[in-house]
């Protein structure tokens, strides 16, 4: 019989070299994709060879399903402790205070790294499914959290855009930890939930539209082969990062050969690069136009909120998703795009300010609520996945008005 105590340390070694797999693995994720990284990748950032890698994980998929297991489950610990709370403006609060306090301490290497959710659609069949299954289960318990008095004659469709509108936010709390001071955390968790909860207008702000996102999007528009590829190009990494977005995926989304795609284009990575000036061009326009049509700073904010999510909708969308810009392998190309989503973010701070300064907008923080905002809108190419009859149409109600006048704001069907 083998002797129990010998066998325990074992176990723990085990499980020890397999937690820490799936860490060096996430990192990985979060930064190469799912398609771009490799066992051997994983196996060297933690002194292992592949063959030792598969004794634990027989295949990246594998590797790749636990990450995204580890994640699901870290969120739903989450979700759990907020629900606690009484009402439901204080379950949110205290789920934005403890994604802050979670991201603080992977930031500072204290916690292990969750993987990020939008890398799940570059998993392969049946993996994909059993994924998916979990995070619908996940969904579905943060829909619970918004449920209470307030919510009860809420239709479905509603609660789903805003239960996906408040997942988008606190994965968005990733990119937020790094600009502030440790010391600071705790008070940008309480100013972003309030934003959250909230919106940014002042109490007497007027949801009408100028017309000015109508001219926009009519504007917008461009069916050359060029925008065509911009188009294919976006959506691939969107749901399979940049590796994924392969040059034979780019090329049979368009009914094209590989030799087609190098006919239009000199190479893969400049493409890829449009597909972020493109984005960063279109939030750039719908800011130009909105602010030409006059008007306080808060009609410029919903108007840009409106078009911009509906053209998420609409068959010239989606925007490229800014947290693709981490896997460019050319370093010039990534400083370039880091640069632009820095200046278009603080573009709509300045539009922010502008409300401030005119007292349409309410005193908030005007950085936190140009990267709430922009979350949101990124968000929104999603929301088909939990709102089936989402469209044009009727994106504003169901969406873009909790983004801007609080989550909590009253329904209008």
């Amino acid at each position: 019989m083998p002797d129990i105590l010998e066998s325990a340390p074992a176990t723990k070694r085990y499980s020890e070299k397999r937690e820490a797999l799936i860490s060096a693995a996430t990192r990985l994720f979060n930064e190469k994709g799912v398609v771009g990284t490799t066992l051997s990748d994983v196996g060297a950032s933690v002194g292992l060879v592949k063959n030792s890698v598969t004794y634990y994980f027989r295949r990246k998929e594998d590797l790749a399903v636990a990450s995204f297991m580890r994640a699901i489950a870290v969120h739903e610990q989450l979700v759990d402790e907020a629900v606690r709370q009484t009402t439901i403006a204080d379950r949110v609060m205290e789920l934005i205070r403890l994604h802050m306090a979670l991201q603080g301490r992977i930031h500072d290497g204290d916690s292990p790294p969750i993987v990020m959710s939008h890398e799940i659609r570059a998993l392969p069949e049946p993996q994909i499914d059993d994924v998916f299954k979990a995070y619908t289960a996940m969904f579905r318990r943060l829909r619970n959290l918004l449920q209470g008095v307030e919510t009860a004659d809420w239709p479905r469709e509603h609660l789903n855009a805003r239960t996906h509108l408040l997942l988008s936010q606190t994965f968005g709390i990733r990119a937020m930890v790094g600009r502030y001071e440790p010391e600071d955390r705790s008070r940008i968790a309480e100013r972003f939930g309030n934003i959250l909860l909230h919106g940014l207008g002042t109490a007497d702000g007027v949801w009408t539209s100028s017309g000015a996102e109508t001219e926009w999007l009519a504007r917008v528009p461009e069916r050359d082969l060029t925008a065509q590829f911009l188009r294919a190009a976006t959506e691939l990494i969107n749901e399979q990062g940049y590796a994924g977005a392969s040059v034979n995926r780019i090329a049979e989304k368009l009914n094209l050969t590989k030799g087609g795609f190098y006919y239009y284009n000199e190479n893969k990575d400049d493409l890829i690069a449009e597909c972020f000036e493109r984005s960063v061009a279109t939030i750039r326009k719908a800011v130009n136009l909105t602010e030409a049509y006059g008007g306080s700073a808060w009609d410029h904010l919903c108007s840009i909120g409106r078009g911009l999510v509906r053209f998420q909708l609409s068959g010239d969308g989606p925007l490229l998703r800014s947290t693709a810009s981490s896997a460019l392998p050319d370093p010039l190309h990534r400083a370039r795009v880091s640069a632009e989503l820095r200046r278009i973010t603080e573009r709509i701070a300045g539009v922010v300010v502008s409300g401030l300064m005119d007292g349409s907008v309410r005193p908030i923080d005007p950085a936190l609520a140009s990267i709430g905002l922009l979350n949101g809108i990124t968000a929104a190419a999603e929301l088909r996945r939990w709102v089936k009859t989402a469209d044009e149409a009727n994106s504003a109600d169901l969406y873009t008005r909790p983004m801007l006048l609080g989550l909590l704001c009253p329904v209008t069907t």
